[in-house]
């Protein structure tokens, strides 16, 4: 339980304390969502790097399911994903592998930073940031997408990640720590 000196008071109303108060609040709610949606469902890898998006796919549904047969259904789904729309940038450098919601999954997150860009040769766009994710159901693959939303449309988040060579740089990052 967090304790705050953030009582509501009529004195406080509009006052830069109870600004700074509900502001701390709200990251406080932010972090305790964001360690809810992570529990136990965070990898975090560094690779010097990939050679094919078969190695890439191959590798990061390794990190994310641990039987075989949700494995290869994974897979699967973006193999065929990439051949049919090609990679799903999320931001430049950054990409999402993300399977249909199932039960054969659990919730989980995959970031695996690559020291030196992959190129694919059909569109010659580096990637050096790949986020792989598996969820149970349509609600929890929803309320991940946001959240990664959230962490990544900050700038210097991106920037940080990208040039760390740690892995706990990166999970404080998307911790929000």
């Amino acid at each position: 339980m967090v304790h705050t000196l953030c009582a509501p008071s009529w004195t406080s109303f509009l006052s830069p304390f109870s600004i700074y108060c509900k502001y701390r609040q709200e990251v406080l709610s932010q972090q305790r969502r964001g360690a809810a949606i992570f529990a136990h469902s965070l990898t975090v890898q560094i690779l010097e790097e990939v050679y094919s998006w078969k190695e890439l796919t191959s590798y990061v549904a390794d990190q994310l399911i641990k039987n075989e047969k949700g494995r290869s259904k994974y897979i699967d789904e973006i193999d065929e994903s990439l051949e049919q729309f090609g990679p799903y940038y999320l931001l430049p450098n950054v990409i999402l592998f993300h399977g249909r919601p199932g039960k054969e999954y659990s919730n989980a997150l995959v970031i695996v930073k690559l020291n030196k860009a992959f190129t694919a040769v059909e569109d010659n766009l580096p990637v050096k940031l790949i986020i792989g994710m598996t969820t149970e159901d349509s609600n929890a693959h929803l309320k991940l997408l946001k959240y990664l939303v959230e962490k990544l449309k900050v700038h210097q988040n991106v920037v940080s990640i990208l040039s760390t060579e740690k892995k706990e740089e990166i999970e404080k990052i998307i911790h929000g720590f």
